[in-house]
């Protein structure tokens, strides 16, 4: 919920910020419906997430971020398993579209075209200055 009116001289950047959380929201919904049926050998040993730069230390395997943080160096050298990688993503690509997919749809079906949206003049400057 808006706090306060949401104010921009740009008309369709509500819009755009809305359909971007949808999207990012759909995304997200996705990632955590594909971890609840992922095999332990897709998750990193430290988070349990779905490793999708997986990188090995000793005999466990560990999200790239994660192994840069238990090691406190620089690990850019190490190399992602390239399988593990595929692995996580075709488990990605396999998860249904989610129900914000309606929501950026009923989003876009809403959109108006730019030039009905700005004035062929433009905005006054004190409208700016408000």
């Amino acid at each position: 919920p808006e706090v306060e009116p949401f104010f921009t001289a740009v008309p369709d950047l509500q819009l755009e910020v809305a359909y971007l959380m949808a999207e990012c929201r759909a995304r997200h919904q996705r990632v955590l419906k594909a971890e609840m049926k992922a095999p332990s050998w897709l998750r990193c040993a430290q988070t349990g997430q779905l490793m999708t730069e997986p990188v090995q230390l000793g005999n466990r395997f560990f999200q790239k971020a994660c192994a840069k943080r238990l090691m406190g160096s620089d690990l850019e050298t190490m190399q992602v398993n390239v399988q593990l990688a595929d692995a996580v993503q075709e488990l990605l690509r396999a998860e249904p579209e989610s129900v914000s997919s309606a929501e950026t749809a009923a989003l876009l079906s809403n959109r108006k075209p730019w030039e009905e949206l700005m004035p062929e003049e433009g905005l006054p400057l004190n409208h700016l200055l408000c």
